[in-house]
């Protein structure tokens, strides 16, 4: 039986070669050469990500509030903890 469709053709020629090339331009991408946008240093804070993460799981759809509930006390204890690390590495 004929296939009508050659499964052996390269369906899109040079896409893989160019990927490559793109790849590798990436990793030669020095950021330290360019000029920041913002010249403002930012904190290094671990609880951020932990509040911005949490504010984007509540505010899926369909997230059923005993679960919202459970979540808050957890990331309200976690952050305790939190400030207690912050703290100490000051």
């Amino acid at each position: 039986m004929k296939l009508p469709v050659d499964l052996t053709a390269d369906p899109m020629p040079g896409v893989v070669d160019q990927l490559a090339k793109d790849l590798k331009n990436l990793v030669n991408f020095d950021s330290d050469q360019i000029q920041p946008l913002i010249c403002v240093k930012l904190p290094n804070s671990w609880s951020l990500p932990v509040v911005t993460l949490t504010c984007i799981l509540i505010t899926l759809p369909n997230m059923r509030n005993d679960i919202v509930d459970s979540l808050f006390c957890c990331v309200g204890e976690g952050l305790s903890y939190t400030l207690l690390v912050e703290e100490s590495l000051k």
